[in-house]
């Protein structure tokens, strides 16, 4: 699924406005300071690892949905458009099957076993 490609902040401030979160609320339920929840929506600020997303998910309680949109829009924050889909191929590319080009035991037109 594609997503509006829009960074942390704005994907923040989405979120809190869809759910009507105050920064003091959102603070209290995450466990972060208010000022904190108010930086990540100015963008002057991000959660410091995914591991950190995740935990303001669980908090959050979040769709699967949202889930992904917040740790999409943070992975491209972090790393930017280009680099965040190219990283995301070679994801996909890892979990092609490790026989794919070895031709899995059986021949090619050729008549050689792989890619040709």
């Amino acid at each position: 699924m594609m997503y509006d490609l829009m960074n942390f902040a704005e994907c923040w401030k989405k979120y809190l406005k869809k759910h009507r979160l105050s920064y003091r609320k959102v603070a209290e339920i995450c466990g972060i300071s208010r000022t904190l929840a108010a930086q990540y929506a100015d963008g002057k600020n991000k959660p410091q690892n995914e591991n950190s997303v995740c935990k303001i998910i669980e908090s959050l309680q979040a769709t699967d949905e949202e889930a992904r949109e917040l740790l999409t829009s943070y992975r491209i924050s972090c790393y930017g458009k280009k680099e965040y889909y190219a990283r995301k191929f070679l994801d996909k590319i890892r979990l092609l099957p490790s026989n794919l080009c070895s031709g899995g035991g059986r021949t090619n037109m050729f008549g050689t076993g792989g890619y040709p």
